[in-house]
C-alpha cells in the first residue's frame, strides 16, 4: 500500500503506486501519474472518489510517459468523459507503450466510444470498462490483442452487431456483453474457437436467431439436414468447449429449440436460456450428457414457448 521502491539498483525509483480505497476526492494530476521518472509499473487508484472530466483537456490524464507501466486500476472513482487518447498510446509513436497489461476504468462514468486505437496495446490481458455509459460498436481491430483474457464491457450502451473478430481470439477465459444494446446474432463458433473460456455473459441484449451453440451439439428445429442453422450456422463437426462453466444468454430474442444433449461441455454447471422465444421440447440436461460433472444448473424460464 502506498508507494513501492524498486528492489534493483540498475532500475531505482517507485515501480507501484497504490492508494486504492483511501477516500481520495476531487482531480487526478499528472503529477501523481509521472513520479520517479515514469518508473511506475503499477497505478491502483480505485475505489477513490477521483471526479476527471476528461472532456475537458484542463482535466485529462496524460499516460504517454508513463513508458513501463503493466497495470491500471482507476476503477470505481467518478470520472467522466471519453477515455483519454495517451490510454490508447496515440499521442506519438515514440511514446508507444506496448506494456500495458491491465486496463481498468469499471464503474465509473466514462462516455464516447472504444476505440480502434485500443488494438495498440497488444500485451493487453485485461480490459475491464464495465458499468459505464460508453456507446458505439466494438471496433474489428481488437483482433490483434491476441492475448486477451478479460473482456467486460457489460453495463453500458453499445449496440451494433459483435464482430466476428472478437472470436478469433483463442487466449478469451471471461466474456462478458451483458446489459448493452447489441443486436444480431451470435456464431455457434464462440466456444470452440474460444477454447478456454470459462465465463459467457450475454444476456439483457437484443440478440437473436438460434443459441449460439458449439458445433456438434445437435438443436433438431434449428438445424437442417445438411448440418446449417436456418441463420446459416454450421452446427457439425465439433467436439464443443470442456472448459465453459457458466453461460447467460437470458432476455434476448434467440429462438429455435435448446439443444437435446450437452455432450461437448463437459464443465457446464450453469446455463441461462430464460426470457427468450425458444420453442419445442425442454431437455433433461441434468442427465442427458452431463457424465461426471456437478449437476447443471438450467434455466429456462419465461417468455419462451416450450413443451
Amino acid at each position: 500500500y502506498g508507494l513501492t521502491l524498486s528492489n534493483d539498483p540498475q532500475s531505482p525509483g517507485f515501480i507501484e503506486l497504490n492508494l486504492k480505497r483511501n477516500n481520495m476526492i476531487g482531480v487526478l494530476t499528472n503529477t501523481i501519474l509521472q513520479l520517479s521518472n515514469s518508473s511506475l509499473l503499477s497505478i491502483d487508484l480505485s475505489h477513490n472518489k477521483l471526479n476527471n472530466d476528461f472532456s475537458n483537456t484542463k482535466y485529462t490524464i496524460d499516460l504517454s510517459k508513463n513508458k513501463k507501466l503493466t497495470s491500471l486500476d482507476l476503477s470505481n472513482n467518478q470520472l467522466n468523459g471519453k477515455l483519454p487518447s495517451s490510454v490508447y498510446r496515440t499521442i506519438s509513436s515514440s511514446h508507444s507503450n506496448t506494456e500495458l497489461i491491465h486496463l481498468d476504468f469499471s464503474h465509473n462514468k466514462l462516455t464516447g466510444t472504444l476505440s480502434a486505437n485500443i488494438a495498440k496495446c497488444t500485451q493487453l490481458h485485461v480490459i475491464k470498462l464495465n458499468n459505464n455509459k460508453m456507446a458505439g460498436t466494438i471496433p474489428k481491430s481488437i483482433e490483434k490483442l491476441v492475448l486477451l483474457e478479460d473482456f467486460d464491457i457489460s453495463y453500458n450502451k453499445f449496440t451494433s452487431t459483435v464482430p466476428m473478430q472478437l472470436f478469433t481470439l483463442t487466449h478469451l477465459q471471461h466474456l462478458f456483453l451483458n446489459d448493452n444494446r447489441f443486436t444480431g446474432t451470435l456464431s455457434n463458433t464462440i466456444l470452440t474457437k474460444c477454447s478456454d473460456l470459462l465465463e459467457l455473459k450475454c444476456h439483457n441484449n437484443q440478440f437473436k436467431g438460434s443459441l449460439p451453440l458449439p458445433m456438434g451439439i445437435s438443436s433438431s428445429s434449428s438445424t437442417s439436414t445438411s448440418g446449417s442453422s436456418s441463420d446459416g450456422n454450421d452446427n457439425s463437426g465439433s467436439s464443443g468447449n470442456s472448459a465453459i462453466q457458466h453461460i447467460n444468454m437470458g432476455y434476448n430474442r434467440f429462438t429455435g429449440s435448446i439443444p437435446s444433449s450437452l455432450d461437448g461441455l463437459s464443465g457446464l454447471t450453469m446455463l441461462d436460456v430464460g426470457y427468450n422465444l425458444l420453442t419445442g421440447e425442454v431437455p433433461d440436461l441434468t442427465v442427458v450428457g452431463v457424465g461426471d460433472r456437478v449437476a447443471l444448473e438450467f434455466k429456462y424460464y419465461g417468455n419462451n414457448d416450450l413443451e
